[in-house]
């Protein structure tokens, strides 16, 4: 119970744009990719001249190519970039 607490508290101090960055980040480590592969999407993640979620969408969808379409890698990132494209109509509509 004690744990739940924490990941709710910390889940409500980090904004939608954040979460889906953290899942990504999850998802490509599971996944295989490097310290520095995750670093470099972070980085420019945090890049204030970038758009965030479409960088992120723009690269999962390369991540994504590597896989085939059955597969569950597939179907993770595919999940992934559903999130980022939610979070961009998000957006738009605020």
């Amino acid at each position: 119970m004690q744990i739940q607490d924490k990941v709710q508290n910390w889940n409500q101090d980090m904004t939608r744009e954040a979460l889906i960055l953290a899942k990504a980040n999850g998802t490509l480590r599971c996944l295989g990719a490097t310290d520095q592969e995750i670093s470099a999407i972070v980085e420019k993640f945090k890049d204030p001249a970038v758009d965030s979620m479409r960088y992120l969408k723009e690269t999962l969808q390369d991540y994504r190519r590597r896989y085939d379409a059955g597969s569950s890698a597939y179907a993770a990132i595919d999940r992934l970039i559903t999130d980022c494209k939610a979070a961009e109509r998000k957006n738009c509509a605020e």
